[in-house]
């Protein structure tokens, strides 16, 4: 059955539709009331249904519209305009700077810095500046690129793109107790390219002082009998790229040790050493010897501190020391050179005798005794090496058991031996980097079985016995009335002649092949009848004076560095004496300037060094156009 259709009229409708409004209850009710009553309370049956109108809004309500299409329009293309630049926002946690270190160092050794700005921005920065706060300690040597200030701390980067970065490389000497750490602090500033103001960044890094560039190594003997002397020998080395100043060197003695020489001297007390300068390489030594206080059995310890002094502070570096054991003494037994048993000398090319005795000083035998030696020290000859029994060295080595000495099979108490050996200096010696000199050194060690029922063994570790090699000084004096050119360096007659003057030039030359020499003094007196002109002086070096009072001229120079060969004349010293023969010198060679003596201090092996050359006459060996003519003949 079909749905059945109402119609309408036209009139119908335009008539516009009532809908029922139902009533309301609860709070709303006056709310609803209101709006559906006049001012005089009576209902506006009008209210009771919504119309619907076909004409438009009023003017009003359009601009609101409006207005909230185009505040919609509005809000979208923000939305937008942030979605798309997202990625040109500035966060400043995507600027980052970084401080590489080298993380461990020795004490006054050098230390790389790299410092790195990233922009990990989507915008460029300006104005980028990293300055950096170095710790105590710390002695700028170089950066990459240059510093901008004249304290070595700031750098100026200019820009750094989006996703760019900037590095800065630094070098410098970082000194600090061992086991110190020390940091550096580091700040960049910079501007981004859409802000008007400036942002900062910090970072720091870390140096731990790890070790020092100062080696120490202390030799001696690791047993020692109570009363009995021991020498110690503490070897200092700069293992540096660069000078240590201030170098303090500390010895720690064991309770009631006896300090019998100390070799070089301490500058405060008997146990501190200061040196001013130790060069790149440059090595020392300092000999303790000295008898300990104690029972056997007893343990002692010797030991030496480094430390550099920094203003009113000091920073220990590295420490060496010995476990020595006190026992009774079996076998006494010692080493010399030359007759001497420490602080011994040598010159070029000297022959070196040593004497290693032995005494069995207990109640016991002593059996099987092995003596081993070893030589060292770019001084020595090897091939020189001689001995009574024909033994040869080997890598500088060389041992005497019952093989080559039967005596060593057994020795009963009170029984002593001696083994002599003799070897050579190198003439010239093997030349030596930093401030110390060639030297020989020589040591043993005994072994050997004790016969007291346990079949013990002993080792004696004597101290290495060093014996420095002295500078090899070689001063030369001659008379010239002409110069190596043929030139006249003299003046009047050749050869002398009563009643006239004739000046000669005299000079003084000196060589040193070995060590630095100090405080260098060459003398000799002018004789009565010679003249001291005062013309024609002249000096490579130091200073040359002539006493009137005494007639002695001097030549007098500070230092004299080593490798300052005699033959090359380089330094030399020249002046001018005269001579005005009378009738009763016709016939005589007269004399201009009696015997030369040099005397100077070895820098090295501390020994006064002395050269005595012969007087100069008017006959002139050295003057080949002069010689015949230096006897004095009669005026015309």
């Amino acid at each position: 059955m079909a749905k059945k259709q109402s119609r309408r009229s036209p009139d119908q409708a335009k008539r516009p539709r009532k809908v029922p409004v139902e009533p309301m209850a609860d709070e709303a009710t006056a709310i609803i009331k209101e709006i559906y009553t006049d001012d005089a309370g009576v209902k506006d049956a009008s209210l009771k249904t919504i119309e619907r109108s076909s004409g438009p809004p009023p003017l009003p309500k359009r601009w609101l519209i409006g207005i909230g299409i185009f505040a919609l329009l509005g809000i979208t293309s923000v939305a937008g305009f942030f979605t798309f630049n997202q990625a040109r926002r500035f966060n400043e946690q995507g600027v980052t700077l970084a401080v590489g270190t080298p993380g461990t160092v020795a004490s006054a050794g050098e230390a790389k810095l790299i410092l790195t700005v990233t922009n990990g921005e989507s915008v460029s920065l300006r104005n980028v500046e990293l300055t950096v706060t170095a710790p105590e300690g710390w002695v700028f040597k170089e950066g990459d690129p240059r510093p901008a200030d004249q304290n070595n701390s700031l750098w100026s980067l200019g820009s750094i793109g989006a996703g760019g970065q900037k590095s800065v490389t630094v070098f410098g000497v970082l000194t600090g107790e061992v086991g110190s750490v020390k940091t550096f602090n580091a700040a960049v500033t910079y501007r981004p390219a859409n802000f008007n103001y400036d942002f900062s960044t910090k970072a720091s890094g870390s140096v731990t002082i790890g070790s020092s560039i100062i080696e120490l190594d202390l030799d001696g003997a690791t047993q020692a009998s109570p009363g009995t002397t021991a020498t110690y020998t503490l070897t200092y080395t700069n293992s540096s790229r660069d000078s240590i100043r201030d170098l303090r060197l500390i010895a720690t003695y064991p309770n009631g040790f006896i300090t019998k020489l100390l070799d070089p001297k301490p500058r405060e007390g008997n146990s501190v050493w200061v040196l001013n300068e130790l060069p790149s390489g440059g090595t020392g030594t300092i000999t303790v010897e000295g008898s300990f206080v104690g029972n056997a059995g007893d343990s002692v310890e010797l030991g030496f501190a480094a430390e550099l002094q920094r203003g009113s502070s000091t920073q220990r570096q590295v420490e060496a020391s010995l476990v020595i054991l006190l026992v009774s003494s079996t076998v006494d037994v010692k080493l010399k050179v030359n007759g001497q048993e420490s602080a011994a000398t040598a010159r070029p090319g000297e022959t070196l005798n040593y004497e290693l005795s032995y005494k069995n000083t207990s109640d016991l035998d002593v059996k099987n005794i092995v003596v081993a030696l070893e030589l060292t020290g770019g001084a020595l000859d090897p091939k020189s090496f001689s001995d009574d029994y024909g033994s040869t060295l080997t890598d500088r080595k060389v041992s005497w058991d019952v093989k080559r000495v039967p005596d060593l099979v057994s020795l009963k108490p009170g029984v002593s031996g001696t083994i002599r050996f003799t070897a050579k200096v190198l003439d010239p010696p093997a030349e030596t980097k930093g401030a110390g000199g060639p030297t020989v050194e020589a040591q043993a060690l005994l072994t050997l079985g004790v016969d007291s029922g346990t079949n013990a063994v002993e080792e004696i570790k004597l101290p290495r016995l060093m014996v420095k090699i002295v500078s090899a000084v070689t001063p030369t004096v001659e008379g010239r009335y002409y110069g190596d050119q043929g030139e006249t360096v003299g003046s009047g007659p050749l050869p002398p002649t009563a009643g006239q003057t004739t000046a000669y030039r005299i000079s003084w030359f000196v060589g040193n092949s070995t060590n630095e020499l100090k405080d260098m003094t060459i003398t000799a007196s002018v004789p009565s009848q010679v003249t001291w002109t005062g013309q024609r002086g002249l000096t490579t070096a130091g200073t040359v004076t002539f006493d009137a009072a005494t007639r002695m001229v001097s030549w007098t120079l500070n230092r004299l560095p080593k490798g300052a060969a005699a033959t090359s004349r380089s330094i030399a010293a020249h002046f001018e004496l005269s001579i005005t023969p009378t009738p009763e010198d016709v016939g005589s060679i007269m004399t201009l300037l009696e015997q030369s003596k040099l005397t100077a201090t070895d820098g090295f092996a501390g020994t006064k060094i002395e050269a005595v050359r012969d007087r100069v006459t008017t006959d002139l060996p050295n003057d080949q156009p002069a010689a015949g003519k230096g006897v004095v003949v009669a005026g015309s």
